[in-house]
């Protein structure tokens, strides 16, 4: 539910971006809205006699799903980078924020246990509520009361930063032309809450998908989109790598390492990729996706090998392979920005968003269906289905 939700949401919010020319409004909306959800989890710790357990579970949720959560931040951020960045450094910037965005979650991982041990599992002043509280209310209590404080303070500083620090990105290319549209020019200057909820979005967002191209960039167009829509296909097997490690080789803390080993090798590469090969050297984006499927093809065996003759260390062979994992996302991401206008970047990125939702829904069930249906015979075919998909998307590039 919260999926769809937010899918719909991203239509709207990225049509309404390109049509007013806002682009901080889908970066501080959800920002917003997330501490509004964590306050949320804090009353419901607070006063959870009074509180039903499930409004924790919904509220939050709702609050996020209709905000647009984590999508349309993400939409709202490449917008602003695409609308503010020349063609040529759009690639290494879209780069340097996935390894941010890659980062952050390795450091608050790294970090996690100790800020709880060290900030305790309740105030001292609630002790003697605890003793009348059931098991599972003290749980929830501990997990709920101070980190969720420390969450809505990040999450303000971010908000305070947006609001005072960030500015609007200025349209170059809009600016620069003298013959821009005055209805254009109207729309943006004067933003409404009812333009918001125009189903015209809606129609302008399948517009920019169905609109017909010079140099056949139409085209071009619906081959990367389904090419992203596969190759979120081959990352499809990440969840069952994990599986596959713990009852294969038996790894406990093991797991955690090698996680962490995998983010860190991916980072470098995306970094090696976005850094040098685009940056410097001038590889198309197109090519990069080519050179990233190349290493995960080679990659992928050798996870279905180490799995089934139950050799730990050839994962992190096929990880040290793989470094480039990540870059192809990124790529994607710069070569749709490149085929549509920069009034219609809000849109085209919304519809990734949406691609983004419905591979949530449609891959994992693919990969648990092949699992369970080969472990008999083969336990690592979920990592040949991702070689499946490699190729289909490596034929797409081609």
């Amino acid at each position: 539910v919260v999926g769809i939700v937010q899918a719909v949401v991203l239509l709207f919010a990225g049509s309404w971006s390109d049509r007013v020319g806002l682009r901080k409004p889908c970066i501080l909306v959800p920002i917003a809205a997330d501490i509004v959800a964590f306050g949320v989890y804090i009353l419901s710790a607070v006063f959870m006699r009074e509180i039903p357990l499930e409004v924790a579970g919904i509220v939050p949720n709702l609050i996020n799903a209709f905000s647009g959560g984590v999508p349309l931040v993400v939409t709202g951020i490449y917008s602003y980078l695409t609308v503010c960045t020349d063609e040529k450094d759009r690639t290494f910037r879209f780069a340097c924020t996935a390894v941010v965005y890659a980062t952050v979650p390795i450091v608050a991982n790294f970090f996690s246990g100790h800020l709880f041990k060290y900030l305790g599992f309740i105030s001292t002043n609630m002790i003697p509520v605890i003793k009348m509280m059931s098991a599972i209310q003290l749980l929830f209590c501990c997990i709920i009361s101070e980190l969720c404080a420390l969450c809505m303070v990040t999450d303000s500083i971010g908000l305070l930063y947006g609001l005072f620090v960030l500015k609007e990105p200025v349209d170059t290319k809009r600016t620069s032309t003298p013959n821009v549209s005055n209805e254009v020019d109207a729309k943006s200057t004067k933003p409404t809450l009812h333009q918001l909820f125009d189903i015209g979005l809606v129609v302008d967002c399948v517009k920019v998908f169905l609109k017909k191209r010079d140099f056949n960039c139409r085209n071009i167009l619906y081959l990367t989109l389904l090419a992203y829509f596969i190759n979120y296909g081959a990352l499809g097997d990440a969840e069952s790598a994990a599986i596959l490690a713990y009852s294969q080789f038996s790894w406990i803390t093991n797991l955690g390492t090698w996680i962490s080993y995998d983010l860190l090798t991916t980072m470098l590469g995306t970094l090696l990729a976005m850094g040098v090969l685009s940056k410097r050297l001038g590889v198309s984006d197109a090519m990069i996706c080519v050179f990233s499927v190349c290493f995960s093809l080679v990659g992928k065996p050798i996870m279905a090998i180490a799995v089934s003759t139950v050799k730990p260390y050839l994962y992190y062979v096929a990880t040290s392979i793989d470094v480039f994992e990540g870059s192809k996302m990124i790529a994607i991401r710069s070569i749709v920005s490149k085929l549509v206008g920069q009034d219609e970047i809000g849109k085209m990125l919304s519809i990734l968003g949406i691609v983004d939702s419905a591979q949530v829904a449609i891959y994992p069930t693919i990969y648990s269906t092949v699992y369970l249906k080969s472990q008999s015979f083969f336990i690592g075919s979920v990592f040949l289905l991702s070689e499946a998909f490699l190729l289909v998307s490596l034929g797409i590039y081609v």
